[in-house]
């Protein structure tokens, strides 16, 4: 495919705009709010009005008129910057290291766990 055309009325994280993108294709997507945090409208591909007929044919004039190879080599580095796993584990890091940081002690005793000891079921037995 030379690219990946998105017509969607919603979407969550969308897995085929970030999968066509790690392909290095570049992506006529809807311009709805998940959609528009992946595509950068043209620079990794080109983001149309939602809900219209006329936009998706109008989008594909665009895109066919675009330099596709050159699409395409931004998406999958703009892939690689922000959705790759390298990004991902480094996001990750920060989120937890903010939450480690921001964490207070919890006042009052410590919580028992429920159930059984680790002791108690071996006695059972």
């Amino acid at each position: 495919a030379e690219g990946v055309v998105m017509p969607s009325r919603w979407e969550g994280l969308s897995l085929v705009a970030l999968e066509a993108m790690r392909a290095g294709r570049p992506i006529l997507a809807a311009a709805i709010p998940s959609l528009s945090e992946v595509v950068v409208d043209g620079m990794t591909g080109l983001l149309i009005a939602p809900n219209s007929a006329k936009a998706i044919v109008d989008g594909l004039d665009r895109l066919s008129a675009a330099d596709l190879p050159q699409l395409g080599r931004q998406a999958r580095s703009n892939y690689v910057e922000h959705f790759g796993a390298e990004a991902m584990a480094v996001g990750i890091d920060a989120a937890y290291a903010s939450a480690r940081a921001n964490s207070t002690k919890r006042p009052g005793p410590p919580i028992k766990p429920r159930g059984a000891t680790a002791d108690e079921c071996r006695d059972s037995q």
